[in-house]
């Protein structure tokens, strides 16, 4: 007995098939552009906090201006990562990053004076920051 294979089943098995050969992507793909973008603010916020420790004036008036660069760079790689599609994580990991960041400038400005110690905890916080998104960034599907 020969077994008749109607329009309509031939249509679902293709149906079937065509959705199933269908790649989905939930986060975006890697961007050298902005992996390199990352390491820059990574390295400002490391250079800021090195050349605190390193200073004998540790004021904020004096490191103002890497403030400033690492404020500059983080808003631009916020705004980069929003522009991608799907990065609604990276983008949290940004904004978490700058959250972490503002508070640290924050404590700095209204206290006046930092002291070593200090330096270094905030530069550690924002240092394991950084290498979380750098991980991200580098593990994104090419």
């Amino acid at each position: 007995m020969k077994a008749k294979l109607s329009f309509r089943s031939l249509f679902a098995i293709l149906l079937i098939f065509s959705i199933a050969s269908c790649k989905v992507s939930l986060i975006s793909k890697y961007d050298a552009n902005v992996l390199q973008e990352v390491k820059t603010a990574e390295s400002l916020t490391n250079k800021l906090y090195e050349e605190a420790i390193a200073s004998e004036d540790k004021t904020y008036t004096f490191n103002s201006g890497n403030y400033e660069l690492v404020s500059v760079q983080i808003a631009s790689l916020k705004d980069k990562e929003a522009a991608r599609p799907k990065s609604k994580l990276l983008v949290a990991m940004v904004s978490n990053i700058e959250v972490a960041f503002n508070k640290a400038k924050g404590n700095h400005r209204a206290r006046g004076s930092l002291n070593n110690a200090e330096l270094e905890q905030f530069k550690g916080v924002l240092q394991r920051q950084w290498k979380s998104l750098l991980n991200a960034e580098r593990n994104l599907p090419k």
